[in-house]
């Protein structure tokens, strides 16, 4: 493994945490700031590992897990709505995933090269992250990701 991927997957993650914690943290509230510093870093580690040990097919299932688990024992949010949460940060990621990886190939961005060129890796990556932060700000969104079903 290069240099370069490794730099890359450390960045990487570490943006996929931060977007990842953004997107549930909006979804909840918690007080306690040493269980939301924990919970930023968590996600950052498994962004990171994520990055050069999950592959990419089975990465959303993954990280549903790792919301859910997180959530429950890290956070200790033991109701139904965890695993809503989670599902609403998958839907939130995979919008971004599409409109990014979409844009991307209209710019002539083979799709191959998207997964093994670490420069268009980490564009793509950071596009989603940073899309994503974005799209949580929108106020329908807020709306839906505040609905409670249980």
């Amino acid at each position: 493994m290069s240099m370069e991927r490794i730099i890359v997957g450390l960045i990487v993650g570490i943006f996929q945490g931060l977007a990842g914690s953004y997107a549930v943290l909006n979804q909840i509230k918690i007080e306690n700031k040493i269980n939301i510093l924990k919970f930023i870093i968590i996600m950052c580690l498994y962004g990171i590992i994520g990055f050069f040990i999950i592959p990419n097919n089975i990465r959303f299932l993954v990280f549903l897990l790792v919301i859910f688990l997180c959530l429950y024992f890290v956070l200790g949010i033991k109701n139904k709505n965890v695993i809503l949460y989670a599902f609403n940060c998958i839907l939130i990621f995979l919008i971004p995933e599409l409109i990014v990886t979409l844009i991307l190939v209209i710019f002539g961005i083979d799709s191959v090269d998207l997964v093994n060129n670490n420069l268009y890796n980490l564009l793509a990556n950071i596009l989603i992250s940073v899309l994503s932060i974005v799209l949580i700000k929108l106020p329908f969104i807020k709306k839906i990701i505040s609905i409670k079903c249980f």
